[in-house]
């Protein structure tokens, strides 16, 4: 027997035969075959070359079997053959033949004391140091032969059917022939005859039954499944996860007058799509303001902030300028990580009034230490800022400024600073490598002749950046009053279980009948889940023992389809409870426990979600009369990879009054991707 291998071609045994050392002599050595003798009590191995000179009994070692085991060798005998070209080879006593089982023949260096150790013998290719074999190889079997029995069966009888029947017509046919046979008085062929519509509903009943089992057998192969449910669990099997797209996300920058606000996350859209003309003169809607206006839903997108459940918009944020420290004709170099930004310090309030002295007043309390003021900037490490370039650094005029310089960072670092030149205080920041900037940005130049004029602030930091990625939420109620989904109860099955005693009643048992609840709108947004930010930026990030993971702006914009998970809130709520539970998404249910809250969101060919649950080994299933609730977003793939300027209104659960808010996005939304082709995941 040779060794298994699972390439067609066995290169390394003629490499192994061929090594030599620096003398001209063979360097390694090996088992090329193995023969079993008819008593099995014997091994015949024949060696890559030559035998080994210094071999003994101890260093061969034989494991496995399943019935016999512990075989030892009693004895060995080396066969040298005369000539170069010839190979050795070596007989193996055993004390016992072995089953049927396979067993491993190994040839081991021997330790200090003399004992087989698990490393293969010294000038042994550790490839051919060992050998599987079986001591019934040579035995010979009946397996494949069937006995013929002397008593054979009598043969059933052979009904004349025509078994290529496969829809309506013909089946129809078949059992009208049939009945003439067994029924021959039987003539009637009128349609009203109660026999003719017994046959007409069997051929009805066979013809959906055989569509059925055409499509169950079309769906049940890779090549031939047309349903796209069915086509992602079949690769699932081989490990392959086919995705169903993912949505877009941008980068909006609301610049805030009248001061400082702060929204929550939940009250707040932004539109794209939509005209300036259409909204209010201040870029703020409401709900009931689009309602009014009543635009084509399919003419505008929603997208809707993520990240922190609240965000503070501050005016000092809206156009921040950088530093040159004095000097002129500056930029931002290609790969740049860190700039200085101009601060400034908040009027000091007005000093209290001096108590007034003398009998019955209090004494005035001693001044206070003075401190620096506060200043106007607020950034925060995790704090996103825009550089956008604003004017022309040859005209400079904004109509001519170049669009494609604008490039998001994400702030790693803020440390606040001061010019002790000019006491200019000052902000010096950074972020990561991978927001390094693309190109070169320019922050003051001169103007094209004749008038070469200084031109400054042609680049500005934008602050109040969002984060928001497309969708609408069904049951948010911040565009529309759209309430939350209503799925229904779980329906119910009655199973009766007899008693063991004959004077008891049956006892019956309520369980959960099938529930595949399918969501109303499409397409469901997917998202990959947003890295937490706040995680990355520790307050003593000097001292922190495990590094985390580092996040950037770009890291946070795209997105990998496949790790994307369907945008749905999922809550029940089980007769005779009064709080919800909330049931969380998987790609599937294989690594779910029996208790754990685990549904899967599967697609159908027109993009309808359907919701399928556990039937008790993985994931808690369903119980009878549960009621179910959705909440879920809609919009996802290419819709929404919106170019920039695109979003121009913002909508707010409740008007706003004494601020203005105007939203733009600097940069183009990226990442919306479409739900990946059967064809291609049959492809991959």
């Amino acid at each position: 027997m040779k060794t298994p291998d699972l390439c067609e071609v066995d290169l390394r045994r003629h490499m192994v035969r061929e090594k030599t050392d620096s003398r001209g002599r063979p360097a390694l050595n090996g088992i090329d075959y193995l023969e079993v003798s008819e008593d099995q009590r014997s091994l015949r191995v024949f060696f890559l070359g030559k035998a080994p000179r210094q071999i003994s009994k101890k260093n061969f070692v034989i494991t496995g079997g399943t019935r016999v085991t512990d075989i030892r060798v009693i004895d060995i005998d080396v066969c040298r053959v005369g000539g170069k070209d010839l190979d050795d080879c070596l007989t193996v006593d055993v004390d016992k033949p072995g089953d049927f089982s396979d067993y491993t023949l190994r040839i081991v260096e021997l330790d200090k004391r003399g004992y087989p150790t698990n490393r293969p013998m010294r000038g042994f290719d550790r490839r051919f140091a060992q050998i599987v074999f079986s001591f019934k190889v040579g035995c010979p079997s009946d397996l494949d032969c069937l006995p013929q029995s002397a008593c054979l069966p009598s043969p059933f009888p052979q009904v004349d059917l025509n078994y290529l029947a496969k829809d309506y017509a013909s089946f129809r046919q078949m059992i009208l022939d049939r009945l003439s046979l067994t029924m021959p008085d039987w003539k009637e062929r009128h349609v009203p005859d109660i026999g003719i519509m017994l046959v007409e509903v069997l051929a009805y009943a066979a013809d959906h039954l055989s569509y059925y089992q055409d499509a169950v057998a079309t769906e049940a192969y890779l090549d031939t499944a047309r349903q796209r449910i069915s086509v992602r669990r079949h690769a699932r099997l081989v490990d392959y996860k086919m995705h169903e797209g993912c949505n877009a996300r941008t980068w909006v920058f609301v610049e805030t007058s009248g001061g400082s606000i702060k929204l929550r996350r939940s009250e707040v859209a932004f539109i794209a799509g939509l005209k300036k003309a259409t909204g209010d003169a201040a870029g703020v809607m409401t709900k009931e303001t689009l309602r009014r206006l009543n635009p084509d839903p399919r003419k505008y997108q929603i997208f809707e902030p993520m990240g922190p459940a609240e965000f503070t918009l501050t005016e000092a944020h809206n156009r921040i300028l950088f530093y040159t420290w004095g000097d002129f004709e500056c930029c931002l170099a290609k790969g740049t990580t860190s700039a200085t930004l101009i601060d400034d310090y908040l009027p000091e309030p007005p000093p209290p009034q001096p108590p007034k002295q003398g009998y019955g007043y209090k004494q005035a309390p001693p001044p206070k230490p003075k401190t620096e003021p506060k200043r106007k900037l607020n950034l925060r490490p995790g704090n996103v800022l825009v550089f956008e370039e604003v004017i022309s650094p040859k005209t400079g005029e904004a109509a001519d400024a170049d669009l494609t310089r604008r490039h998001a960072v994400l702030l790693t670092r803020v440390t606040p600073d001061k010019d002790e030149l000019t006491g200019q205080p000052l902000v010096q920041i950074e972020w990561a490598a991978a927001d390094a900037l693309p190109f070169t940005m320019c922050i003051s130049s001169t103007g094209s002749a004749p008038d070469c004029e200084q031109l400054d602030n042609v680049t500005v930091a934008r602050g109040n950046i969002v984060l928001c990625d497309h969708g609408r939420t069904i049951g948010g109620r911040v565009v529309d009053d759209v309430p939350e989904e209503d799925l229904g109860c779980v329906p119910q099955d009655e199973s009766l279980a007899e008693c063991g005693y004959v004077s008891c009643a049956p006892e019956v048992t309520i369980v959960a009948g099938r529930y595949r609840p399918v969501l109303k709108e499409v397409p469901i947004t997917y998202s990959e889940w947003l890295p937490r930010v706040e995680e990355s930026f520790p307050e003593e990030a000097d001292e922190d023992p495990c590094p985390k993971e580092e996040i950037s702006a770009k890291r946070i914009i795209q997105q990998d389809p496949r790790k994307a998970m369907p945008q749905v809130a999922l809550m029940s709520r089980v007769p005779g409870d009064v709080t919800d539970v909330w049931w969380q998404p998987r790609y599937d249910l294989l690594a779910s426990l029996p208790d754990d809250l685990h549904y899967v969101v599967e697609i159908d060919n027109r993009g309808r979600a359907h919701l399928r649950f556990s039937g008790g080994d993985m994931g808690r299933p369903p119980i009878a009369a549960e009621h179910f609730r959705a909440r879920y977003r809609i919009g996802n793939g290419i819709a929404g990879n919106v170019g920039a300027e695109a979003i121009s209104h913002i909508i707010t659960k409740n008007r706003l009054t004494g601020i203005e808010l105007h939203p733009r996005n600097p940069i183009a939304a990226s990442g919306g991707i479409d739900p990946e082709d059967t064809d291609r995941v049959r492809l991959f």
